[in-house]
């Protein structure tokens, strides 16, 4: 397929390309003519790992040694280590992790070292790969410092001498953390999961002398994954627990909660849209701002500002990730995994949609440094077949394919240095492919389309209360009024025929325990009365029994009665009106059962 490319000064974009026949590769796109392909050695590793500016790249070869490459040229820095499984790098490339498995290397497992030299710089024992966690031991963003948890603390050392303790911070139960982002001076985020005992407990403290600036406990607290904006001024803090006490979701309760690092406000964020949080992102640039993807599907996303105000709304889409350019202005709203991958592509500074397309059986998604270029993948181990990459325009023009016999191991486009691409806006012409895009994404105008059957009372035009339920309405983007958010809040949904108006609330344990309680006080109250009326029914059985049976009589007679009304009212001839029982002799019989039941 041709390639239309338009080259910010000059720069090529590179891409790092790794399959299980053809090794692993660096190319230029768009390719120079000039060759430049650089070939990697075989590696054993899953991911060859690179670092933030694209200057440095590290991976796992067969002899299990981690190897350092520069990557403009393709020539090794250094290798270390042994028996390496798991390995990454600093923000800026100085240093790397790596982590064995600990029966081949008992108490030096986890290891630290200097890149440029090869230098083992500390090493510790860490049992088990974590990796939600990794990397366990975490750097800021000038490596002036770096972070390792410990039982009930967290150490922290200087940058290029992790090992040496150089001041530690209390945290009682503390499971995992985050260093805020940016400069000093920095902020620590922690979470202390809750117990059958005491709640959990999210905290943000300063650095170094470890003053708490805002904490907020909570129950159903076992994970929680910290994402710091930018400049550091706010953290995202999703909670997660494995089980959800009202039973409404599979997968367990999610949670999110926004952290201020001055501690002016920490609050849990409240969503219009019941279901779980999908995902949840600050951008990497500009103004600090964060999107949330959450509800049931078709999930709605929405971007708040650093007072976590909601200030629009991307509207319902079948997503359930967020990726945001290197520059922050383009972010793609997208739907892999077990969705159909439908994809849309907005600029954030000026809220429009700017792209559109389906990228199926996707498992990774990669943006170029220049913000205009997008590589989706299909890779293995995910997925065995149809594995491949698909380049597209930002618009979701699609400009090359290339498929794979075998196996795909990694596709994606190499980071380049902040300042390197400028940020561009889109294009007046993208704005226009952006609205064809879309439609075809969506497979094209749907009027044309076979449509599938719907039983009369949900067709057009038929709105029969209780059958069109609150989720099927689409939220339209725009602006988010705060009047109609807050009223959304609180609003309840459409409510099924049949079901309860809401839905139970998850019970405490003394809740639990003072409702068997009084379960149990009201089973011994009837008891007690049923016995009572019992006894008194049994001294009155003799007269009981024939007052029973004359009021049985009454009510049979004042049935015959209305029914010899109603033939002597539709009797349509004289004989069949002689043939009805005579109402005057059913009536004497009813006045003379009456006269005998007041006497008794």
């Amino acid at each position: 397929m041709a390639t239309v490319v338009d080259a910010d000064a000059g720069q090529l974009r590179r891409i790092l390309e790794r399959s299980s026949e053809e090794g692993s590769c660096i190319r230029n796109f768009p390719a120079d003519g000039e060759g430049g392909e650089i070939n990697f050695p075989a590696v054993k590793s899953d991911l060859v790992v690179v670092s933030e500016d694209g200057s440095k790249t590290i991976c796992v070869n067969m002899d299990s040694e981690a190897v350092v490459l520069d990557t403009a040229t393709g020539k090794e820095v250094s290798k270390f280590g042994k028996d390496i499984s798991h390995v990454a790098l600093s923000p800026l490339g100085s240093f790397a992790l790596t982590w064995a498995r600990y029966s081949l290397a008992p108490g030096e497992n986890l290891c630290a070292w200097n890149v440029a030299t090869g230098e083992r710089i500390a090493k510790f024992s860490q049992k088990d790969y974590l990796p939600k966690k990794w990397p366990t031991i975490q750097w800021t963003d000038d490596e002036s410092l770096a972070g390792r948890t410990v039982k009930n603390e967290v150490h922290f050392y200087d940058g290029d001498k992790v090992g040496d303790v150089k001041f530690k911070v209390a945290v009682p139960k503390v499971d995992c953390f985050a260093i805020s982002r940016g400069r000093a001076p920095y902020r620590l985020a922690t979470l202390a999961p809750d117990t059958s005992s005491e709640p959990g407990k999210l905290a943000i403290r300063k650095l170094p002398d470890g003053e708490l600036v805002s904490t907020k406990s909570l129950f159903r607290a076992e994970a929680a994954q910290f994402s710091w904006s930018s400049t550091g001024s706010a953290a995202l803090a999703t909670v997660t627990n494995e089980e959800d006490p009202t039973g409404q979701s599979y997968y367990g309760e999610t949670n999110l909660f926004f952290l201020d690092a001055s501690g002016n406000l920490d609050q849990r964020i409240e969503l219009p849209r019941a279901g779980a949080i999908f995902d949840a992102k600050w951008a990497p640039r500009g103004n600090p701002q964060f999107i949330v993807v959450y509800g049931s599907q078709p999930a709605r996303a929405t971007l708040f500002n650093t007072k976590c105000e909601p200030i629009f709304d991307f509207g319902q889409g079948a997503w359930n990730c967020i990726n945001f350019s290197p520059h922050g202005r383009f972010v793609a709203l997208c739907g892999f995994q077990s969705l159909s991958g439908d994809v849309e592509v907005w600029d954030r500074n000026t809220e429009q949609l700017v792209g559109a397309a389906k990228m199926v059986h996707t498992t990774s998604f990669s943006w170029s440094p220049c913000s205009r270029y997008i590589i989706a993948a299909t890779s293995f181990p995910r997925l065995r077949v149809d594995n491949g990459y698909r380049l597209y325009e930002y618009n979701g023009t699609l400009l090359e394919t290339k498929d794979f016999d075998k196996y795909l191991l990694q596709c994606e486009f190499l980071p380049a240095a902040s300042g390197v691409y400028p940020d561009r806006p889109a294009s007046p012409r993208s704005l226009e492919l952006a609205k064809k895009n879309a439609e075809g994404a969506k497979g094209g105008d749907a009027s044309a389309k076979a449509q599938p059957y719907r039983p009369p009372a949900a067709r057009q035009g038929a709105d029969p209360v209780g059958f069109v339920r609150s989720r099927s309405v689409r939220v339209a983007p725009g602006k988010v009024n705060a009047a109609v958010w807050k009223s959304q809040k609180t609003a309840k949904g459409a409510v099924v025929p049949g079901a309860n108006e809401e839905e139970p609330k998850a019970l405490t344990a003394s809740q639990k325990k003072n409702r068997r309680k009084k379960a149990k006080k009201q089973e011994q109250k009837a008891s007690e009365e049923a016995e009572k009326l019992s006894n008194s029914t049994d001294a009155a059985t003799g007269e009981g029994d024939n007052v029973t049976a004359l009021q049985k009589r009454l009510r049979n007679l004042k049935k015959k009665l209305r029914k010899a009304q109603e033939r002597k009212q539709t009797a349509e001839t004289p004989e069949q009106s002689e043939g009805a029982q005579s109402v005057g002799t059913i009536e004497k019989e009813i006045d003379d059962i009456e006269k005998k039941i007041a006497v008794m």
